[in-house]
């Protein structure tokens, strides 16, 4: 394995990759709060329907916006499809998560002059594989994947960094123990020697 690096990670989504654990999360806490910052002042502009994709204007994948996350508020996303039913499919960028939005969920960057700021700053969301653990019966179920994502989402933790054939490995601890270990402790994983992991 290449070399390591240790820094403080806040988790942002947890979700299966096929057999692999997926982690996102942020390293630049700061930088996501300022990126927040830029949008916080627009919300009301959004709510009003500025920058909605008109109706006959096709959203291209890969597009840059803005789209809202439950009541939550909004944050940049980006379009991953546009359903044939017209049901628009984002990634959050700065936290990893995948939702399925209504057109008029969605704000374009392109005529929002108070939105270049944001295109300054690349995704703050990163993706990385959990070391050493697999599924249990070969696929993590959606209550397994529901339970990590409680335990870790929204907080921060110290975390080893790795990179083995073009993968970011993430190791974490959580209150001081091996995460991975954890989660074959509490019968949630099974454990797994890196060069198993990618056979």
């Amino acid at each position: 394995m290449q070399s390591s690096y240790e820094s403080v990670i806040f988790i942002t989504h947890v979700e299966a990759d096929e057999v692999y654990l997926k982690i996102w999360g942020q390293l630049d806490k700061q930088a996501a709060t300022s990126v927040e910052h830029y949008i916080y002042p627009l919300v009301k502009q959004f709510n009003q329907g500025y920058g909605c994709p008109s109706k006959n204007s096709r959203l291209i994948i890969g597009t840059l916006c803005c789209a809202r996350f439950q009541s939550d508020g909004y944050y940049r996303a980006k379009v991953l499809n546009v359903r044939p039913d017209g049901m628009v499919v984002v990634q959050f960028i700065d936290y990893g998560n995948v939702e399925v939005l209504s057109p008029n969920e969605i704000h374009l960057w392109d005529n929002i002059p108070q939105m270049e700021p944001l295109r300054a700053y690349p995704p703050m969301a990163l993706e990385f594989t959990l070391i050493n653990v697999l599924p249990i019966n070969g696929v993590w179920e959606s209550g397994t994947i529901e339970a990590i994502r409680k335990t870790l989402c929204y907080n921060e933790y110290r975390a080893l960094f790795y990179m083995l054939n073009n993968r970011y490995l993430i190791k974490l601890w959580y209150n001081n123990e091996d995460f991975s270990e954890l989660l074959v402790k509490e019968h949630m994983a099974l454990p797994a020697a890196v060069h198993d992991m990618f056979r």
